[in-house]
């Protein structure tokens, strides 16, 4: 392998760190894409929170940030579990998982759901 194609090699392995399960998800973290079965979820984004406001989704590896500030609240933190699981602590509340569901949307285990972009009433 050239010295070009093994420098981009180790960034392309850099930046595709992918997990797989038995049940054939997979997730590319750095790429901030969750595949859930056929389905793609981009985390990184507004995502509409019960038609109330929207919170914005920031991935860097497995880590996740929440920026809450259109509800007042402050940034919350988590992580990538797994293909189809996230967890992520609320400063103000406390820590909730979260299942990816397809057509782009979190179940929290509080019951909440998210959606991904913005609910501009169409």
């Amino acid at each position: 392998m050239c010295m070009n194609a093994t420098v981009m090699y180790k960034k392309l392995s850099l930046m595709l760190q992918v997990f797989t399960t038995t049940f054939g998800f997979s997730i590319v973290v750095s790429q901030h894409t969750i595949r859930y079965g056929q389905s793609m979820i981009n985390l990184d984004g507004r995502w509409t929170v019960e038609g109330s406001g929207y919170a914005i989704i920031s991935v860097k590896s497995s880590s996740i940030t929440i920026d809450m500030h259109a509800f007042g609240r402050p940034t919350a933190h988590g992580s990538v579990l797994n293909a189809s699981t996230i967890t992520v602590n609320f400063p103000v509340d406390r820590t909730y998982t979260g299942k990816l569901e397809p057509l782009n949307k979190i179940r929290w285990s509080n019951g909440s759901v998210w959606k991904e972009g913005l609910d501009d009433g169409h």
